[in-house]
């Protein structure tokens, strides 16, 4: 019986071809352990997102009396009153929808108390003129506004 011929084995060309496969074997393992990650973190984060959902609105007033301005108010659904302050409008983000380009719109509502928030009102095509934008400006006297609570850092 003849002795198999293992020499190819100290070629060059086998060990890194064997190196590389071992190395990509490990970075999958690790971008796979990422991907599980994420996973939890994002299931963490969807049921944070339901639970707030799912509370009933309130105040921004007496949420921040409670909790301060931004801790355990992220994705609150919340409501204010107050007026829009159209001359500080700003069109902000050249960002994509359905295809086309626009911006957010982004106006001031200053509240009876005299702090302001930052109200996403929406989004206007590209072309658009402005602020404040011709058919899209806000509502003049006082308005209410509700809608879920985002930290601006996150954005």
């Amino acid at each position: 019986m003849a002795v198999p011929d293992w020499t190819f084995v100290r070629r060059p060309r086998w060990i890194v071809g064997h190196v590389v496969a071992v190395a990509a074997i490990v970075v999958f393992i690790v971008l796979g352990m990422w991907q599980l990650t994420r996973l939890a973190e994002r299931r963490d984060l969807n049921t944070l997102v339901t639970a707030r959902m799912d509370m009933e609105v309130a105040r921004l007033d007496s949420l921040t009396a409670r909790y301060g301005f931004f801790e355990g108010l992220e994705f609150r659904r919340t409501f204010v009153t107050g007026r829009y302050l159209a001359e500080h409008e700003v069109m902000y983000l050249l960002v994509s929808r359905n295809g086309q380009s626009g911006h957010v719109l982004l106006t001031p509502l200053q509240l009876e108390t005299g702090q302001v928030v930052l109200i996403e009102r929406g989004w206007v095509p590209a072309d658009s003129e402005g602020p404040p934008v011709p058919g899209a400006e806000p509502p003049s006297g006082d308005v209410t506004v509700t809608g879920m609570f985002l930290d601006p850092d996150d954005r």
